[in-house]
């Protein structure tokens, strides 16, 4: 980040060589390749690094009143990929975690008395219920729920990520 006076002695940051508050398109500064490719505004190229430059520690002063929508437009995509990231974490471990525990179920499996158990009836492993876990992302894909549909007619009740993860879903004893 270097700082660059312009006008009467104004200071303006500059982040990857461009002014924070710089209006203009940046065609030579390599956005008109992006801009066809991913048909994104060269402002939204601007954007998205000073994004990823905010996650990297850097970050620009405000200078001038102009500087306030954009520090509250890149404020609010931080959270927006912070938010994302902690759901996306926390239902990962809050699944897999409870899973793979003593009691071998979520709150609702337990308040239902059904378990998640290998095909041998044991507890499964915490890398076990991850597996479980990211493979209803592919269960999920599969349109018409169809991949859950599966269960009512598999011989082991297994939905399609219960087979990928080979586990079973049983009624507790």
């Amino acid at each position: 980040m270097h700082e660059m006076r312009s006008g009467a002695g104004a200071r303006r940051s500059v982040l990857f060589g461009v002014r924070a508050n710089d209006r203009r398109h940046a065609h030579s500064r390599g956005c008109a390749g992006s801009q066809r490719r991913w048909g994104l505004a060269c402002r939204a190229c601007s954007a998205l690094c000073r994004v990823l430059a905010a996650f990297c520690g850097l970050h620009h002063s405000i200078h001038s009143g102009d500087d306030i929508g954009e520090a509250f437009a890149l404020l609010g995509v931080a959270f927006l990929f912070a938010a994302f990231g902690i759901g996306f974490v926390g239902t990962w471990l809050y699944f897999a975690m409870m899973e793979s525990s003593s009691w071998q179920a979520t709150l609702g499996k337990r308040a239902l008395s059904i378990e998640v158990t290998d095909m041998a009836g044991q507890r499964i492993s915490f890398g076990r219920a991850s597996g479980r876990h990211f493979s209803k992302i592919i269960t999920n894909l599969i349109p018409f729920a169809i991949g859950y549909i599966l269960a009512g007619f598999t011989e082991k009740k297994q939905a399609l990520h219960d087979m990928i993860a080979s586990c079973l879903v049983v009624r507790k004893a």
